[in-house]
């Protein structure tokens, strides 16, 4: 609890600086040492509502984060579609990504360059039937 109290002067804290109050929310380690801290240092109501909407605003940041994973992650979702041309390009069917890109965006409904785009980094496959570099020895 000292560590806390020694980061916070307490002339900003008579202030009703809410940003203390915060970086002291922040600070603690369990609800315990928070409720601790808040009898020795009573927060007025200015302090109170700043800190309720920092809350709220890191809640409703929260919740569409997740709303977004969900659709991503869904079937026929961007990561289900990038998983499927990877599993295509693993197949060793094409001879470049850029034509396993070409061939196969319009089958998933994504464009060229994100078909692309979900390609980069990945492993040549292995084996690999269509290796170009097989063709030319």
């Amino acid at each position: 609890m000292q560590w806390i109290e020694e980061s916070i002067d307490e002339a900003d804290w008579n202030d009703g600086n809410a940003e203390i109050l915060y970086q002291a929310f922040l600070k603690t380690r369990s609800y315990e040492e928070w409720k601790t801290y808040l009898e020795a240092h009573p927060p007025n109501p200015f302090s109170i509502a700043v800190l309720l909407l920092i809350a709220v605003d890191g809640a409703n940041a929260e919740r569409a984060r997740k709303v977004a994973n969900i659709g991503h992650d869904k079937p026929g979702g961007s990561r289900d579609k990038r998983r499927q041309i990877q599993n295509i390009w693993a197949t060793g069917k094409y001879s470049s990504r850029d034509v396993c890109a070409e061939q196969e965006c319009a089958k998933l409904a994504v464009s060229f360059s994100k078909a692309r785009k979900d390609l980069r980094n990945t492993l040549n496959p292995n084996p690999w039937p269509a290796d170009p570099k097989k063709k030319r020895a």
